[in-house]
């Protein structure tokens, strides 16, 4: 049976994921780089999302800015939602909100409990971006059923923001690749 060209492309992704992880010999330490060093990666992805979006779509500006957008929501949406101790972007909510960040915590707690962390279904590129997109469609399906009108957003628009919250992931999934081999292996629930 042939595969399709998706079933492809994610057989490739996965490869290059376990083998990423086991270039480095058992000795060798690597520390995973900090959430404060993910937040400054997609702080510094931000102008390309933007330059990138802007010269793709026809100088179409909202378009841009929406990519930029998508990249600096990734620092919230973070790979790293998959632990079930607090990140820094958790934190931050927490601590600047007034204790609103706890929902967003509670709401994002099964998420963490369902995936170990580090697996390659919330931190691989595209793949663990849409996985999160999933997770946040089940809430907006309920508050959809209980009556919630969403704005109208041009698809365009929904498309550039996607595209930077992806890049951000991926710029997420190097950082981890390059720096942190060792311990790119799904953790075991303790």
């Amino acid at each position: 049976m042939c595969d399709s060209r998706a079933q492809v492309a994610f057989k490739y992704l996965l490869a290059v994921y376990y083998d990423a992880r086991d270039t480095l010999g058992p000795r060798e330490k690597h520390d995973m780089p900090s959430g404060k060093v993910h937040a400054a990666c997609s702080a510094v992805l931000t102008p390309v999302a933007f330059g990138t979006a802007y010269a793709l779509s026809g100088d179409h500006l909202p378009a841009a800015i929406a990519a930029a957008s998508g990249c600096v929501l990734g620092i919230l949406l973070t790979p790293d939602l998959d632990q079930e101790n607090l990140g820094m972007s958790e934190r931050w909510l927490i601590k600047r909100t007034l204790g609103l960040g706890y929902v967003f915590v509670m709401l994002w707690y099964p998420y963490s409990r369902l995936l170990p962390h580090r697996s390659p279904w919330s931190h691989l590129p595209i793949v663990g971006t849409l996985g999160r997109l999933a997770y946040m469609g089940i809430f907006l399906a309920i508050a959809l059923a209980l009556g919630w009108k969403p704005p109208f957003i041009e698809p365009e628009l929904w498309m550039s923001l996607l595209g930077g919250l992806a890049l951000s992931d991926a710029g997420h999934w190097a950082l981890d690749t390059k720096f942190g081999f060792k311990r790119l292996r799904p953790q075991p629930r303790r």
